[in-house]
C-alpha cells in the first residue's frame, strides 16, 4: 500500500510536469485578447477589474509578475499562472481518477496498479489536451484557476471520504470551505462543486434511502444558494446598510457601521462556535467553522476596496465605499435575466417601472438618496414561467430567438417587409402586418422550450461537449447562419461527417486546411461512455457523485445562465468544469477496455489497454489540437495595442467600444508604459458615474479632459434613465453649448425628467484655429466647414452621449488642442458624428470636414497620407509573415481583415483620384470648361496641385496592396475571395501583371471550388444559394475584367476553367 501511495504521488506529479511543459511550450508570450489585457494590467498594479472582480486571482497574478525581468515579460509570467493552475488541475484529475479506479478494479486483478495508474494517466492527459481547457491554460484569464479550484475541492471531499472514520477527518470539510471562499475571489464556477460535496457527505454518514437522497439533494441546493445568495451578497449588503444607519442615523463617521457589522458577524460566529464546542454539538460546530472559513477565504475581496480607495487607473465601478462595493458584488450595472418568470423578448413596453429599492451614494457628510432602482414593467400577457426567450437588451437578438425556436418563417416575412420599408414601398396594410408579426407571441412549448433545447442545450452545451470529445470542424463562430460549417462538430470519419458538415470530397481549401479542424474519431466520447458504464455498475454512488458534478458544471449552469442568442464569442469556457469532469470517465474507460481484451492479451491486458487508450485518445487529441493551440511567438495583443496607440497624435483622446480594442490598450499603458499621454475612453462604460468622472482626473501623463460637466453633474442618479430628445420645440439647429447648458441647469434644479432640447445641433468652427492646430492636411483646407452639424437620430441619449458632445464642443472651443479619435474596428456607432470622421487606419479622426457615409453608415472620408503611412510603414501585422506556423483564430483575424479592407479602400481612393485627374485633364485638353472639385477655387489650381501626384498614386496602389499581401500571408489568413479578386484587378490595372495574375488564378480557383461544392446546397439552404451566387458573379467578373483590359489569353484560360 505504501508503494502504491508513493507511485500514485509520483505519477500525479508526472502528469503535472507533462501538462506544464505542454502549456509552457504553447503559452502566449504577452497579453492575449478579450479580458486578458484587463486582468494582466490589474494584476500587475493590483487594480480593480469588472464586476464581480477576481481579487485572489489578481493577487496571485501579482506574485507571478514579480518574476518578470522587465515590463515586456509581465504578460508571459501572468499567463504562466494559468499554465501552472491548469497543470495543477490535471494533477488532481489524475488523483481523483485513481481514487475511483481503486474501488472498481478488483483486488485480485493482475497488474492492478497498472490499470489504476493507466486510468489516471488517460484521464489526466485527456484533460491536458482538451480543446476548451487548453485554450484557457495559456492566457491570463480566471478560468484556469477556477478549474484548479474545482478539481482541488472535489479531490478534497474524496480525501475526506477515504478517511471519514478518523475523528480528525472533518478538517477536510473545513479546508473545503476555505477553498470555496478563496475561489469566490477567482470565479463563482467553483461553487458548483457544493452539490457533489453534500451528496458525498450524505452517502458516507447516513443510511441511503430514496427520500434521503432527495433531501440531500435539496440540502445541496440550499447550501449552494446560501453561499451564492446569502454570504456572497449578504455580507456586503449588511455592511453597507449598517454603515448608512450609523452615518445617517447616529451621525457617526463613515465606515463606523461597516466595522460594527464585521465585528457583529465574526463575534456572532465566535460566540456560537464556543457554545457548540461547549455543548459538544459537533455537526453544528463543523458547520459554523465551515461558514467562518468561507468568509475568511472570501475576505480576499478586501483588496478590492483597499485598492479602489487608492484610485488606480483601472478602477471598475470605483467600489471604495460600502454601497459601491455592494453594487459591484451584485453586478448592478448588468441586466438581470429572469429565471422563474419574465417577459418574452418582444413584449410591448415598458409601460411603467416598479421601484425595487433606493440607490445610495456617499455624499460629503452622509449617504445621499440617488433615486430609485427601477425595474421595467411589460405587457403582462407576455410574461411566462421559465422564460428562455427573454429580454436581452439587444434588438438584434429577436432574429436569433426566432431562428432557434421554430419561428424562422415569421422572421423571413419580417425581413421581406423590412426590405420594402427600407425602400419606402411599405403600404399601410403591410406596416400593420409588420407590427403584428413582430409582436407575435411565442408559444411556451412550441417556441420557448424549443429555444431552450435547440439553442441553450444543444447549441450552447452539446455542441461544445462534442468539440472536446468528438472533434471540431473549424474555429469560426457561426454568426451568419451557416451553422452546418462554422462552429460545428466534426469526427474525422467521412461516413458520419457527411451528415453533419457535408461530404469531404471537393471541400474548398479554406475549410480543408483549417488549423482549427480537429477530429478524434469519437474515441474520447466512446471511452468516456465506457468509463461511465463501468463506474455505475461497480460503484454506483461514486458514479452519481461524478454525474452530479458533471451536470452542475455543464447543462445546469446553462439553465441558470439563460443565454441569449448571438453571443460576441463562443462560451465553451464557462462549461469547462463539465468537460474536465467527463475526463474522469474517459480514464475509467481504460478498465472496461482491459476487461474486454483480456481474453486476447491475458496477463498483459492492463498494459495493452493503457497503451492503446493513451495513443488513441490523449496522444491523438494532442496531435490534432497542437497547431491551433500553439500561441508561442504570438504577440497579437501588444502588437495590436501599439498599432492603435502609436499612430495617434500626442495627448490624443481615443474612443473605443469592444473588449479587443480596449483591454490590450490598457495593458500597453498600464504594464509597458506605452503612450500614457493618450486618454482611452470605452464608450460602453461612459454612461456610468464612476467611469465618466475619471475623465476629469489626471491619469498617468493624460491631463483632465476639456469638459464643462462636473463630477456633481455625473453623480449617481443624474441622467440615470436617459435624456429624452425633444424634437418638437426647436425646428432650427441649435448650438451644442446652449443645449448642454440648459440640460445641466435643469438637472441641477431637480428636474424629474431630462430633455435634450433640439434634435439638430451644431458647433461653430474657426477655420484659422483649425489650420493652426494642424488638424487637417493643407490639401483639405478648402473643405473645412463653417459649422459641424449633427442630427441626433434616437429618441434618448445617455449620460455617455452627453459627455461625448460636451467633450467635442469644449475641445473645439478651446482650440482643438486634444486630437479626438474613434477606433475603426468595432462597428460604426459614433454618436451621429460619422460624416466628420476620416479613416487613418485602425482609427478614425474627428475633423471639421464633412465627408460621406456608406449605406452601412461607414465613414468614407480617407486621409490617404496617414492611411498609407500606417499600412506601409507603421503597422506590425502581428509579425505573422516572419514566424513559422503562426495561428490566428477567428477573433484574432478581425483586425488583419480590416487592414486588408483598408488597403483596398486606399487603392480605390487613389484609383478615383487618378481617374478624376485624367478626366479633368482630358476635358481641358479638348477645350472644355471644367468646374473645380470640392476644396479648390479654380480648376488650374487643382491641376497644378495634382500633376506631380498621379504617378506617385499609381506606385502607391501597387506598393500598399503588395505590402498587405506580403504581411498577411495566404497560408496564415486566407483572403476573402471577393477581396482577392478586387486586389488582383487593381494590381493588373496599375501595371503589376505578375502578382495580379497570380492572385487572379487563386481567386478563380477559390470561386470554382466554392461554386462546385455549394451547388448541392443551393436549393436546400439559403447560405448555399448565396455562396453559389457569389462565386458565379466573381467568376464572371474576372473573365469580364480580363476581356476589358485586353488580356484575351487570360480570359480564355478562365473560360475553360469555369464550371458555369
Amino acid at each position: 500500500m505504501n508503494n502504491f501511495r508513493l507511485l500514485n504521488r509520483i505519477f500525479g506529479w508526472v502528469t503535472f510536469v507533462i501538462a506544464l511543459a505542454v502549456y509552457t511550450l504553447t503559452l502566449e508570450p504577452s497579453v492575449s485578447l478579450w479580458d486578458c489585457g484587463e486582468f494582466a494590467s490589474a494584476a500587475y498594479r493590483l487594480q480593480v477589474v469588472h464586476p464581480p472582480g477576481a481579487p485572489f486571482f489578481l493577487m496571485i497574478g501579482r506574485l507571478f509578475s514579480l518574476i518578470a525581468g522587465s515590463p515586456a515579460e509581465v504578460g508571459f509570467w501572468i499567463n504562466m499562472l494559468s499554465a501552472v493552475a491548469s497543470a495543477g488541475c490535471v494533477m488532481f484529475t489524475f488523483w481523483i481518477t485513481t481514487h475511483f479506479a481503486q474501488k472498481i478494479v478488483s483486488a485480485e486483478s493482475e497488474n492492478r496498479n497498472v490499470l489504476i495508474f493507466g486510468a489516471g494517466l488517460v484521464a489526466a492527459l485527456s484533460n491536458t489536451f482538451l480543446d476548451t481547457f487548453w485554450f484557457s491554460a495559456v492566457e491570463a484569464e480566471v478560468y484556469a484557476m477556477s478549474s484548479f479550484f474545482t478539481a482541488l475541492t472535489f479531490w478534497a471531499i474524496l480525501r475526506w471520504d477515504k478517511h471519514s472514520e478518523d475523528p480528525a477527518s472533518d478538517r477536510w470539510l473545513v479546508f473545503i470551505a476555505f477553498i470555496t471562499g478563496l475561489a469566490l475571489g477567482t470565479h463563482m464556477l467553483n461553487l458548483l462543486v457544493i452539490p457533489a460535496i453534500c451528496l458525498a457527505y450524505y452517502f458516507k454518514r447516513f443510511t441511503i434511502t430514496r427520500k434521503g437522497v432527495f433531501l440531500a439533494f435539496g440540502t445541496a441546493i440550499v447550501a449552494l444558494g446560501f453561499v451564492m445568495k446569502i454570504i456572497y451578497p449578504g455580507i456586503p449588503w449588511l455592511v453597507a446598510t449598517m454603515d448608512r444607519v450609523f452615518v445617517n442615523g447616529f451621525h457617526m463617521p463613515f465606515y463606523s457601521g461597516s466595522i460594527f457589522a464585521l465585528v457583529l458577524i465574526f463575534g456572532s460566529i465566535g460566540y456560537f462556535l464556543y457554545l457548540t464546542h461547549k455543548k459538544k454539538l459537533r455537526n453544528w460546530n463543523i458547520t459554523l467553522l465551515s461558514v467562518l472559513f468561507v468568509i475568511i477565504g472570501y475576505s480576499s475581496y478586501a483588496m478590492v476596496v483597499i485598492r479602489s480607495y487608492a484610485n488606480p487607473a483601472i478602477d471598475m465601478n470605483n467600489p471604495e465605499d460600502p454601497y459601491k462595493f455592494y453594487g459591484y458584488i451584485t453586478r448592478q450595472q448588468y441586466q438581470d435575466r429572469p429565471l422563474v418568470k419574465g417577459p418574452y423578448f418582444n413584449a410591448p413596453g415598458p409601460y411603467s417601472f416598479d421601484d425595487k429599492g433606493t440607490k445610495y451614494y456617499k455624499g460629503e457628510n452622509k449617504y445621499e438618496d440617488g433615486g430609485k432602482i427601477q425595474e421595467p414593467v411589460y405587457d403582462p400577457d407576455y410574461n411566462v414561467l421559465f422564460p428562455r426567450m427573454g429580454k436581452s437588451g439587444k434588438s438584434g437578438d429577436a432574429r436569433g430567438y426566432r431562428q432557434f425556436s421554430g419561428m424562422g418563417d415569421i422572421q423571413a416575412q419580417i425581413d421581406e417587409l423590412r426590405e420594402l420599408q427600407s425602400r419606402g414601398k411599405l403600404s399601410p396594410m403591410q406596416q400593420q402586418e409588420l407590427q403584428d408579426l413582430e409582436l407575435e407571441m411565442p408559444s411556451f412549448f412550441k417556441n420557448n422550450m424549443m429555444f431552450f433545447f435547440n439553442y441553450q442545450i444543444r447549441y450552447m452545451y452539446i455542441r461544445y461537449f462534442l468539440w472536446n470529445f468528438v472533434g471540431r470542424f473549424n474555429d469560426q463562430q457561426a454568426v451568419t447562419g451557416n451553422e452546418r460549417f462554422d462552429g460545428n462538430w466534426y469526427s474525422g470519419i467521412p461516413v458520419v461527417d457527411r451528415f453533419v458538415t457535408g461530404p469531404k470530397s471537393g471541400l474548398p481549401d479554406y475549410y480543408k486546411n483549417q488549423k482549427g479542424k480537429n477530429g478524434y474519431f469519437f474515441l474520447p466520447l466512446i471511452l468516456g461512455i465506457m468509463g461511465m458504464i463501468i463506474h455505475y455498475k461497480r460503484a454506483k454512488l461514486d458514479a452519481w457523485l461524478v454525474m452530479t458534478l458533471f451536470l452542475f458544471t455543464g447543462v445546469l449552469i446553462n439553465v441558470y445562465m439563460n443565454q441569449p442568442p448571438y453571443e460576441p464569442r463562443e462560451r465553451d469556457y464557462s462549461q469547462v468544469g463539465s468537460f474536465q469532469t467527463f475526463c474522469i470517465w474517459v480514464g475509467l474507460g481504460v478498465i472496461l477496455v482491459a476487461d474486454l481484451i483480456k481474453k486476447y492479451f491475458k496477463k498483459n491486458a492492463a498494459i495493452a489497454a493503457t497503451l492503446a487508450c493513451i495513443v488513441a485518445v490523449p496522444v491523438n487529441m494532442g496531435y490534432q489540437n497542437w497547431d491551433d493551440h500553439d500561441r508561442s511567438g504570438r504577440y497579437i495583443g501588444i502588437d495590436l495595442a501599439k498599432d492603435f496607440l502609436g499612430s495617434l497624435e500626442p495627448n490624443a483622446i481615443l474612443f473605443c467600444n469592444g473588449d479587443n480594442d480596449t483591454y490590450p490598450l490598457w495593458y500597453a499603458q498600464n504594464v509597458e508604459g506605452f503612450r500614457t499621454d493618450v486618454r482611452i475612453i470605452n464608450e460602453s462604460l461612459l454612461p456610468t458615474e464612476w467611469y465618466s468622472s475619471i475623465l476629469l482626473d489626471t491619469v498617468y501623463k493624460s491631463t483632465p479632459l476639456p469638459l464643462t460637466v462636473t463630477k456633481k453633474d455625473l453623480r449617481t442618479g443624474s441622467f440615470e434613465y436617459g435624456i429624452e430628445v425633444d424634437r418638437g420645440g426647436y425646428k432650427k439647429p441649435r448650438p451644442f453649448r446652449n443645449v448642454i447648458q440648459e440640460l445641466l441647469r435643469d438637472n441641477s434644479n431637480g428636474a424629474e425628467r431630462n430633455f435634450w432640447h433640439g434634435a439638430k445641433c451644431y458647433i461653430k468652427v474657426d477655420k484659422e484655429v483649425v489650420k493652426k492646430a494642424g488638424l487637417v492636411s493643407p490639401k483639405d483646407y478648402g473643405q473645412i466647414v463653417d459649422s459641424i452639424d449633427i442630427s441626433i437620430g434616437g429618441d434618448y441619449l445617455s449620460k455617455g452621449d452627453l459627455v461625448v458632445y460636451d467633450l467635442i464642443t469644449t475641445n473645439a472651443e478651446q482650440g482643438w488642442k486634444r486630437p479626438i479619435y474613434f477606433t475603426s474596428v468595432s462597428g460604426y456607432d459614433f454618436n451621429y458624428l460619422n460624416p466628420y470622421l476620416q479613416l487613418e487606419g485602425l482609427v478614425y479622426r474627428f475633423v471639421p470636414i464633412r465627408g460621406g457615409v456608406s449605406g452601412g453608415n461607414q465613414p468614407t472620408k480617407i486621409s490617404d497620407i496617414h492611411l498609407y503611412n500606417n499600412l506601409v510603414n507603421n503597422y506590425s501585422y502581428y509579425g505573422m509573415n516572419k514566424k513559422k506556423n503562426f495561428y490566428l483564430d477567428d477573433k484574432a483575424a478581425y483586425v488583419p481583415q480590416d487592414m486588408q479592407q483598408y488597403g483596398l479602400m486606399l487603392g480605390y481612393y487613389y484609383q478615383n483620384e487618378i481617374r478624376q485627374y485624367e478626366g479633368v485633364k482630358k476635358a481641358l485638353d479638348s477645350g472644355k470648361i471644367v468646374a473645380p472639385p470640392p476644396g479648390f477655387a479654380d480648376i488650374n489650381g487643382y491641376v497644378s496641385f495634382y500633376k506631380d501626384s498621379i504617378d506617385v498614386y499609381k506606385k502607391r496602389i501597387v506598393t500598399v496592396l503588395n505590402k498587405i499581401l506580403t504581411e498577411i500571408p495566404e497560408s496564415v489568413m486566407p483572403m476573402r475571395r471577393d477581396m482577392k479578386t478586387e486586389y488582383a484587378m487593381l494590381l493588373v490595372e496599375f501595371g503589376d501583371d505578375k502578382n495580379g495574375k497570380k492572385l487572379l488564378d487563386m481567386a478563380m480557383n477559390d470561386n470554382i471550388q466554392y461554386y462546385k461544392y455549394f451547388l448541392r446546397y443551393q436549393d436546400e439552404f439559403r447560405w448555399g444559394s448565396i455562396e453559389v451566387g457569389n462565386s458565379q458573379a466573381l467568376i464572371n467578373q474576372i473573365i469580364s475584367f480580363c476581356n476589358q483590359k485586353g488580356k484575351k489569353d487570360w480570359a480564355n484560360q478562365y473560360k475553360q476553367m469555369s464550371p458555369i
